[in-house]
């Protein structure tokens, strides 16, 4: 019985995040592009790597992936990525996101680690939050870090990273992460990277003192058997 309960739970979590689906998305406050993985608009045909390629508004050049399940996390930890190179035609702000629904984690807290860096010659910020109405689209319950935003003369290479727990996760949620990119001017470029990973919670190791006690009683225990 303790076999079947076990291959169950696996089951359920295997199942839970096979229905996980990656989007990403970019907004330049006229036009935008939506693109789910694995769909006709999805330049990649590996499963978990959504890609876009092409102009959108004033951003002549856009390239990016997000990536998600089964390309990188697991059932109990799921991770999101997204990398992107954009150059502007003219003055104007992007948002480029890429979320993950539909995930269902063992444990109702996890921990992340949120990482942002890369270069530009404007502005960029990112933000990483939780949607616990599980939606396929930009809005989110709870923000949960932002980084940035990052801005200098010239060609500025910023790097940044933060790290903190999720708690009350139950039922489907939704992972978002949003890049937010400002050009003054024609011709600027910005190439960022973004990634979130989480974890369960920790184990903490008993101490030694806890350790030797348990030890001490298995052995008297042990001893016990052997005299009678």
């Amino acid at each position: 019985m303790r076999t079947i309960g076990l291959l169950a739970a696996i089951f359920a979590a295997t199942a839970a995040t096979a229905d996980a689906a990656t989007f990403l998305f970019l907004d330049d406050g006229t036009t935008t592009a939506t693109i789910q993985d694995e769909s006709v608009s999805d330049l990649s045909a590996t499963p978990g790597v959504v890609t876009f390629s092409g102009a959108l508004g004033a951003w002549s050049i856009n390239v990016s992936t997000g990536l998600g399940f089964p390309f990188v996390g697991t059932a109990d930890a799921p991770e999101i990525q997204l990398n992107s190179v954009n150059v502007s035609s003219a003055p104007g702000t992007l948002d480029v996101w890429v979320w993950e629904t539909d995930l269902s984690p063992a444990v109702s807290m996890l921990s992340y680690d949120f990482i942002f860096g890369g270069t530009t010659q404007g502005a960029a910020e990112a933000e990483f939050c939780l949607d616990t109405t599980n939606s396929a689209s930009t809005g989110c319950t709870t923000s949960l870090s932002s980084l940035g935003p990052f801005s200098g003369s010239g060609t500025l290479a910023f790097s940044d990273l933060d790290a903190g727990d999720i708690a009350g996760l139950t039922g489907p949620v939704a992972f978002k992460m949003r890049v937010r990119l400002e050009h003054g001017r024609a011709g600027a470029v910005t190439s960022f990277n973004a990634e979130v990973a989480t974890k369960g919670p920790s184990v903490i190791p008993l101490p030694a003192s806890a350790v030797m006690l348990v030890s001490a009683v298995l052995g008297l225990s042990l001893h016990r058997r052997r005299s009678g």
